[in-house]
């Protein structure tokens, strides 16, 4: 039963992804196919029907806009621009190379970058404002210097050498060809040093060193041929035909030209064969070839009016008026200059529009180059902000940080205080303790003084009253000595008792200084015996121990107490020793 539950599950499993999977993998491959499908029906016909070619890549740039697949922007409006430039539309080729450029920003490819610069120089070069391409071509090469593509840097020093060829500067633009031949050589890429040495080649044809430009355009038709490139081949022989003319070597140059041509119509490329056929004529025309030159002109005209090139048109007609000329034909001369006029004014028509397409588009390249400036501003203007804000931000992190650990310090130290006041509390505490239990212990080594001090009056008082006992019995035997020993028993009987007191209460005052005090503020109607007799009992004395002290019968102190009592306010089975002790401790 598992079994089969878990084949069902995987049976709907694949059910799932087949029927709601599979529509979205191909929703994702499809635009991609679609365009790279495009883009090789545009390659197979960019040279013959650039119009058709055009017309596909509008196509694939509305599948990868509508499906919202931006990857091949860059590619679509690259070969957009090729075609406009190719058949020289150049208002229409900058505008699809600086699509090509946001393309490139957007996704932040600093090679696609580069290689826009390059496109937008190479179509100023080709209007011939030669300032704006040399800066396009600059920025290129940093660009390439910067994320190291030797072929993309090749380029764009070729480029900036054909700047400095168009203002006559040789010396730089053989300087920048060789260092873009060098960083080729380092790639080995076959091509591209054929291409180098084709450009080396057509400098020195500038500059009339003939032989070193036979050299580098034979080296690159070496090249060009290891790599079954008959396109390249055949301009390179164009160029060696021009050679061959300047150096008024007429058949060579024809025979390299008839090779050119054969090579383009063997790729089926019929863009350059007005220009083939021009230069053919005109080395017919040169070497009295007249009706050959004159069929040669014919058929430049034919294809030149056929991919509607106004400039091959025109110097087709400039030459059949020459060969009329020679051959002394007033009316075909009438004619074809009748027609290069009107030529003419179509091309001067052109060229102000052009020129006009020229400040149009140098306009909006500097509104463009201000409006990048303004954002670049804007920009760092944020970047500054936000550095601030970070500043900031870590300024009150560090600053909290530090009032943090300040306030943890300061409660530490405030514990340790805590601790140090609890600590010198407890020792305080300690010491008060100790100090009271020495009060204590010296008030209870008083107090024992006290009471020796009261036995030993008891005892000295007892010694007296032996002694007056004994004067008694003198007395008694001797009757002439009444009156004297009388008066001296009263006195030692006084003596004794006062002096003994009142070294007593002196003690006993020292000792508790606040007895008698509180004593007076509670009870204040005592006589002085009673309070005498309320110290003897605070002291704990026995009625016994009293009596001996103040030289009185037991029974008289009993009977004192009672009174006492009775003052006091205290009931019979109440303690009167304890009593006095409750009054004397503090509440």
């Amino acid at each position: 039963m598992k079994i089969t539950l878990l084949k069902n599950r995987r049976i709907l499993l694949l059910f799932m992804v087949t029927f709601f999977g599979y529509p979205l993998i191909k929703a994702e491959t499809d635009p991609a196919k679609e365009i790279t499908q495009l883009c090789k029906q545009y390659a197979a016909i960019r040279l013959h029907k650039p119009y058709e070619a055009i017309a596909l890549m509008q196509k694939a740039l509305d599948i990868s806009q509508r499906r919202n697949f931006p990857d091949s922007l860059v590619n679509i409006y690259s070969y957009i621009g090729n075609v406009y430039q190719t058949n020289k539309i150049y208002s229409l080729a900058l505008e699809a190379y600086f699509n090509k450029l946001k393309a490139a920003e957007t996704q932040k490819d600093s090679n696609s970058i580069a290689y826009s610069y390059s496109d937008i120089g190479n179509t100023y070069y080709a209007q011939n404002v030669f300032s704006i391409s040399f800066g396009y071509y600059k920025k290129a090469a940093e660009i390439f210097r910067r994320t190291g593509l030797a072929r993309g840097l090749s380029v764009a020093l070729n480029n900036q050498a054909l700047v400095f060829m168009q203002q006559k500067d040789f010396k730089k633009a053989i300087k920048l060809l060789n260092e873009g031949l060098r960083e080729r050589e380092k790639l080995g890429d076959v091509e591209l040093i054929a291409h180098s040495n084709m450009l080396l080649g057509s400098t020195y044809i500038v500059m009339r060193q003939f032989k070193m430009a036979l050299k580098y355009l034979e080296i690159s038709n070496k090249l060009y041929l290891t790599r079954k490139e008959p396109q390249n081949v055949a301009s390179n022989m164009q160029l060696i035909a021009k050679i061959y003319i300047e150096r008024r070597n007429y058949p060579l140059a024809l025979l390299n030209c008839k090779k050119a041509l054969e090579l383009y119509e063997l790729r089926n490329i019929h863009v350059y064969h007005p220009e083939i056929l021009n230069q053919m004529a005109d080395i017919q025309l040169r070497s009295n070839q007249l009706n050959d030159a004159k069929i040669s002109c014919y058929k430049a005209l034919s294809i030149a009016k056929e991919n509607q090139t106004l400039v091959d048109q025109e110097q087709s007609l400039q030459l059949l008026s020459k060969i009329a000329t020679a051959q002394n034909n007033t009316s075909e001369v009438i004619y074809y200059l009748q027609q290069l006029s009107l030529i003419k004014d179509t091309l001067l028509q052109q060229l102000n529009n052009d020129h006009f397409n020229k400040l149009k588009v140098a306009v909006s390249t500097y509104k463009e180059e201000k409006e990048k400036e303004a954002l670049q501003k804007e920009t760092n203007q944020r970047r500054k902000e936000r550095n601030i804000v970070i500043i900031t931000l870590l300024l009150l992190i560090v600053i909290s940080w530090f009032i943090i650990s300040q306030m943890i310090t300061t409660r530490k130290q405030q514990a340790i205080i805590i601790q140090q006041q609890k600590a010198i509390t407890e020792l305080q505490l300690k010491q008060s303790q100790e100090e009271t239990a020495r009060l204590g212990s010296e008030l209870d080594n008083r107090n024992r003084e006290l009471v020796v001090k009261s036995m030993a009056i008891a005892q000295n008082n007892e010694r007296v009253t032996d002694i007056i006992e004994e004067l008694q019995q003198i007395r008694n035997d001797k009757t002439n000595l009444d009156k004297h020993l009388g008066a001296m028993i009263s006195t030692l009987r006084h003596n004794v008792t006062v002096e003994s007191w009142e070294e007593f209460q002196l003690r006993f005052e020292h000792v508790h200084p606040d007895f008698y005090q509180k004593l007076e503020q509670r009870f204040p109607d005592l006589s002085s015996g009673e309070r005498k007799l309320c110290a003897l009992l605070y002291l704990n004395l026995s009625t016994k121990e009293i009596s001996s002290i103040t030289n009185r019968e037991a029974a008289s102190i009993d009977v004192s107490r009672s009174r006492l009592r009775k003052k006091l306010g205290l009931t019979r089975d109440s303690n009167l020793v304890r009593f006095l002790a409750e009054l004397q401790s503090p509440k």
